[in-house]
């Protein structure tokens, strides 16, 4: 193609101002409606191709114009999957983000739908019960907006990382329940004996999802606080449900939740056998 350069007009022109202006970058209004390709479509074509990490220049030219492209994909707006040559731009670098997340781990979101971003989405989809043919229909899309809010626009939180690496690697789902923790269970769920109804009968994915990340962010805060008390000079901050939401994948959820099962199961069976006995020593 020819590149698309100052001083020239018309439906190219168009084309690019209304990519470039989707994307964020300012063009003067005059210049919108006359078509043309003026100083502030430069300026923005310029910027676009520094913030691409393209050559530096004013014109848009062959790799100017398919980086434009892809940058103006949305998730959702065509068919992913696995072909040759690979398809390429920001909604699959969105929707390999989204999985990366999510716990399907496919590797660097580089933008461009390979061999570990299909196998990644055949996972996801096995796990939503979809059929995982790793192509990314609207059946697909319409799952991973319903779990935009655990991966969208979630930045890195290496502190967090730290605090809940150290709970899980105190063996934090392994312990009895200790009181406090018990407390504050059933104040939530009405009673220890409605909590395994409540894992095993959320009415749909999500609602599963926050109850695990909320029982996790509780016995996590319990090793977190016990490590306080025996450690007052190294102290570590309690995590919050965004914190744990944002580093808990949904494909560790099953094996959190029979731990914590398990976990419920011992601290109650530790109780029952503690006032069984006590029963028994006073008789004596």
């Amino acid at each position: 193609m020819e590149p698309i350069t100052t001083g020239m007009q018309g439906a190219a022109v168009e084309d690019v101002q209304s990519r470039l202006l989707q994307l964020g970058y300012t063009i003067d209004d005059a210049e919108v409606v006359d078509k043309r390709f003026g100083t502030t479509t430069e300026q923005a074509v310029s910027t676009f191709r520094l913030d691409s990490g393209l050559a530096a220049g004013h014109a848009v030219d062959i790799p100017c114009w398919s980086a434009l492209v892809d940058a103006s994909y949305k998730l959702g707006d065509r068919t992913l999957y696995l072909r040759m040559p690979n398809f390429h731009g920001a909604d699959v670098k969105a929707l390999q983000r989204a999985l990366n997340v999510l716990g399907f781990a496919c590797g660097e979101d580089d933008g461009y739908f390979g061999p570990h971003t299909e196998a990644a989405l055949q996972q996801f989809q096995e796990n939503v019960g979809l059929f995982a043919d790793g192509m990314a229909f609207q059946d697909t899309y319409a799952y991973i907006n319903r779990l935009h809010h655990v991966w969208e626009g979630k930045p890195s939180v290496t502190e967090a990382e730290s605090r809940i690496g150290f709970a899980r690697a105190a063996n934090v789902l392994d312990p009895d329940v200790r009181p406090r923790a018990t407390k504050e269970i059933a104040g939530r769920y009405g009673g220890l004996e409605n909590l395994g109804d409540k894992l095993m009968k959320s009415e749909n994915f999500e609602m599963a999802l926050d109850e695990i990340v909320w029982l996790i962010t509780l016995l996590c805060n319990q090793t977190i606080l016990v490590h306080n008390l025996k450690h007052p000079d190294e102290k570590k901050s309690e995590l919050t449900t965004d914190e744990v939401e944002l580093l808990t994948s949904p494909m560790e959820l099953t094996e959190y939740k029979d731990a914590i099962m398990n976990a419920m199961y011992r601290g109650t069976k530790r109780n029952i056998e503690s006032e069984t006995d006590s029963k028994n020593a006073q008789v004596g």
